[in-house]
């Protein structure tokens, strides 16, 4: 087997200069303004220097700079990326790392996460340095184009880029001439003078020509660099008359015609069959043509066309990669095909075949697609898809796919099975749903197809029906109904992909068990759930799939807050840490999906300074990536400023969840969790009539609870419990705060119908909201024996892990009945722990009792407090947060927080127009 060659190499090194070249001062002397630009684009028709002068430039820049020459192939955003960080590693090894870990976890928002990761590294540049992109014409995806006008406008101030192109890119060019950002070149700056001609014809070429003749060239080419070359070459040649006497519409065709016919024959007819290679090396050139040097190998021959300055140039310092010039290579190539037109498709077949053999599969797939062996196109696509989706490549997978006839796609299951994934992916999922049936369709009539041979006693060549293609159609459908929210779907889904699945699958072996936990999370089979994920974690940190393992672990660490477990959650959460620290790196945005559960872990204990700096942070990076993940995020944020008693900012936060979840067609088990949040902050806060209009509208008549087992029946069983909290819940605020008739003892069928329902499921968190919940409908109805049971059993089930907030965020009567067990003789462990919730519950009581400020607060949704009022002053004074902070002796996220509520609690959009507001309303005044 071949050793697998890396010609990626060559798209990251300049090609090397050449030692008899023409010194054009006057434009390296422009190019020194390359310092004192952001940009610099040099822009022109194929054949006028561009690449030569950049790599003549660079050699002499005095700086170091970083070379990519592009393809067609750059026209995906992700690839462009990957390519773009590694060019730059060569000058500082560490850049750009976490967002090349970004690029290779498959989320359709992890390109501009890793975008975002770029660019704050190039922030990091401290010594001056350049970019060169070489060939950028090739590029035609508004993705790339996107990314490039992104990093020009936030590139730091020592980093510069430099863009060759035969056409203008589609950047934002005109605003970056307005403010003097930008260096051009152009065909005319490109063209030779008179001067650069003469010294190229005579010092370089040794033609010794009139100054007559040198200047008739010159107006005959009009400085075309390419032109002159091949009339130099004639020239040398003994063919002066003709190339005196060429049209300049015609002149390159015509003088390369000349140029070719006076090679050997043996030399033309490997530079015809070269040809179709757009890089070469001499292995490959050996497999499509015999050497024209007798004896001598492919390689030999590359270094004598070199040298012989035959349009051949070198793309790295070892000489073993090679290409054509442009305009010479499409001049071969067209000869190429009107003298052997049947030999084109022959020579790309082979040469997809030596590059596929040596692992190139991209070039390779070109070659077959170049020489309508569609098959073997469609074969290379099935061999590299596996690779492509896991780097995130996409788009390239699905540009592939779509080049072939839709007819013989449709008959490869592997090949809608690509387009699925992508869609997935990218969360199509009619698309999704579309890909994979014709994938079910392909495979069931390659059956057909494999039995109708073995019954002929004919053997097929491949098994058709391979399991492991089922499995993975399978395995596709368990994760688009685990997002539709079609949970008993995906757990049937997975199980049978389970059983169908390759070991070498193992990828999705994980995937599905992260998949199947979540049903069994919704129908209330928490503990199960928290075993699959053990395992699943564990299966995936050993096999080496650490964003799988990301995902498990993110999931089970929550699944551990749900059954009460708040030190294996925190360990958990730490481990994740740990894990995206060293595949992807301290600042990549995947930290965010441990980070959110740290917060939750410790808003539990109480700690809410440090957990609203931890869901902050966390929610920010999760929005880069992946914004369902936020979701969780945003929920734990909005009870923990509900139970600092930041009311308009919790709504605010509610908000944010409810337009960041619309929109996404995948996003019921979002709608629910939006729902249950939303109205559960409007009985707390009071807004009874929002809540009783929920429970109308999900089919309850209030008056008469007739069946609950048809109550919010379209939801899993998990959410079903957090609605019948919330159906209590609301029931007790009727008739302790409304004093509605019969509403404590709804409240308490709602919690008996409940209980068998809460202890078969094991949820820890709806379990302690119906204890705490039937503490207080009890203490209500005058059943003191009964409220101090519940809060017994509370208090037992707790203890272990000491969580504060389930208490305090019930509010003042619960923490009356927990005072009233003061009296009791109760064990030691329950009486310090009792004590450590009354003491929380102290030092929180003042802040939730200030003395409202004493200016006009009419209209507002909710009174300012005393300190609010305060900061609204300094506000008004023109202070910044952090002067605030330093005036008054507070954290600065106190400060923040305390702003993020008068601005809700305002309307306002603004600091200048809470201001505003708060002078027209008198608030500001003495």
């Amino acid at each position: 087997m071949p050793a697998k060659i890396e010609p990626l190499k060559t798209k990251i090194l300049p090609p090397q200069v050449r030692s008899h070249r023409v010194a054009r001062p006057r434009l390296l002397e422009r190019l020194a303004a390359v310092r004192d630009t952001p940009l610099t684009l040099v822009c022109a028709p194929a054949g006028y220097g561009k690449t030569t002068l950049l790599v003549e430039w660079a050699a002499s820049a005095g700086m170091p700079v970083a070379w990519m020459s592009l393809s067609q192939e750059d026209s995906d955003a992700a690839r462009f990326l990957n390519d773009f960080i590694l060019a730059l590693q060569r000058i500082q090894p560490e850049v750009g790392k976490s967002a090349q870990a970004a690029l290779n976890v498959p989320t359709p928002d992890m390109q501009q996460a890793a975008l975002h990761l770029l660019v704050n590294d190039l922030a990091d540049f401290d010594f001056p340095a350049a970019v060169v992109l070489d060939d950028y014409h090739w590029v035609d995806a508004p993705e790339v184009h996107a990314a490039l006008a992104h990093l020009v406008e936030h590139l730091p101030l020592p980093l510069h880029l430099l863009i060759a192109s035969r056409v203008e890119p589609p950047l934002p060019l005109a605003r970056l001439r307005a403010r003097a950002a930008i260096l051009e070149l152009r065909t005319a700056d490109l063209s030779f003078q008179p001067d650069e001609s003469e010294s190229f014809l005579n010092d370089v070429m040794a033609l010794g020509l009139s100054n007559d003749e040198c200047q008739r060239l010159v107006q005959q080419t009009e400085g075309w660099a390419a032109a002159l070359q091949l009339a130099a070459i004639s020239l040398q040649s003994g063919e002066r008359n003709h190339v005196f006497t060429a049209g300049q519409h015609y002149i390159f065709e015509y003088l390369a015609e000349e140029v070719l016919r006076c090679q050997p024959l043996a030399l033309q007819r490997f530079l015809l069959r070269t040809s179709i290679l757009d890089q070469l090396t001499g292995p490959l050139c050996e497999a499509l043509a015999e050497p024209f040097l007798p004896g001598q190998s492919g390689a030999d021959c590359l270094d004598t066309l070199e040298h012989a300055s035959l349009f051949t140039q070198a793309l790295d310092g070892e000489h073993r990669w090679y290409r054509y010039h442009a305009l010479f290579a499409d001049f071969l190539r067209l000869r190429l095909r009107s003298t052997e037109p049947e030999l084109v498709p022959q020579l790309h077949r082979l040469a997809a075949h030596w590059l596929a053999a040596h692992g190139d599969f991209a070039a390779a797939y070109q070659h077959a697609l170049a020489g309508a062996d569609l098959e073997l196109a469609a074969d290379l696509i099935e061999q590299s898809a596996e690779r492509l989706e896991l780097r995130g490549e996409l788009d390239t997978l699905a540009r592939w796919i779509d080049a072939l006839p839709e007819a013989l796609v449709r008959s490869r299951p592997r090949l809608n099975l690509g387009r699925a994934w992508g869609c997935l992916v990218h969360l199509d999922l009619h698309g999704t749903q579309r890909y994979l049936e014709r994938a079910e369709i392909a495979l069931e009539k390659a059956d057909q197809s494999a039995r109708l041979l073995i019954e002929s006693n004919i053997q097929p060549q491949t098994a058709a029906s391979d399991r492991s293609v089922l499995g993975e159609i399978l395995a596709a459908r368990a994760l688009l109904a685990g997002l539709q929210g079609k949970t008993e779907d995906a757990r049937c889904y997975g199980e049978k992909a389970l059983q169908n699945l390759s070991s070498d699958q193992h990828y999705l072996l994980g995937l599905l068990k992260f998949n199947m936990s979540l049903p069994l999370f919704l129908t209330g089979q928490m503990a199960q759930g928290v075993r699959v994920l053990e395992e699943a974690s564990f299966q995936s940190l050993q096999l080496e799939t650490p964003f799988i393992a990301l995902l498990c672990m993110r999931m089970l660490g929550e699944g551990y807050i749900h059954i009460g477990r708040l030190m294996q959650a925190e360990l958990t959460f730490r481990q994740l840490e740990a894990l995206v620290g060293r595949e992807w790196g301290q600042h990549s945005p995947l930290m965010g999906a441990a980070r959110l559960g740290l917060g939750e872990v410790y808003r539990q204990r109480n700690q809410l300074d440090l957990a609203e700096g931890y869901l902050t942070e966390a929610i920010a990076q999760c929005m880069l990536w992946m914004p369902a993940i936020a979701l969780d995020g945003f929920i734990w944020l909005a009870t923990l400023q509900q139970g600092r008693g930041d009311f308009a900012a919790a709504q605010a936060t509610v908000q944010r969840v409810r337009q960041s979840s619309q929109g996404r067609g995948y996003a019921l088990l979002d709608d629910w969790w939006v729902l249950i949040t939303t109205v559960r902050l409007n009985i707390l806060q009071g807004y009874l009539d929002d809540a009783m209009r929920w429970a109308r509208d999900c089919g309850l008549d209030l008056e008469n609870l007739g069946n609950l087992d048809e109550f919010f029946t379209q939801s899993p069983n998990y959410f079903r419990e957090l609605a019948c909290c919330l159906l209590a819940r609301l029931y007790l605020e009727l008739g302790r705060r409304e004093k509605v008739p019969g509403a404590l003892e709804k409240a308490q069928a709602v919690l008996a119908y409940l209980r068998p329902i809460n202890e078969q499921s094991g949820i820890f968190i709806t379990m302690m909201e119906r204890l705490l919940l039937g503490a207080q409908v009890d203490d209500a109805l005058g059943n003191v024996e009964a409220a101090q049971e519940s809060l017994h059993r509370a208090l037992d089930l707790t203890a272990p892990e000491r969580p504060i907030r389930i208490f305090l965020d019930e509010g003042e009567a619960l923490m009356t009945l927990l005072a009233a067990r003061r009296s009791l003789d109760l064990p030691p462990v329950e009486r310090a722990y009792l004590e450590e919730l009354l003491a929380a519950w102290e030092l929180e009581r003042p802040q939730k009792s200030q003395p409202r400020a004493a200016a006009p607060q009419a209209g507002l949704i909710e009174p300012l407090s005393f300190r609010e009022v305060e900061v609204l002053r300094l506000i008004a004074a023109g202070q910044s947060n952090q002067e605030i902070a330093s005036g008054l002796v507070l954290a600065l996220n106190t400060v923040k927080r305390h702003v993020s509520t008068i601005m809700g609690k305002l309307g306002a959009r603004n600091r200048t127009e809470a201001v505003r507001i708060a002078r027209q309303t008198g608030l500001l005044e003495s």
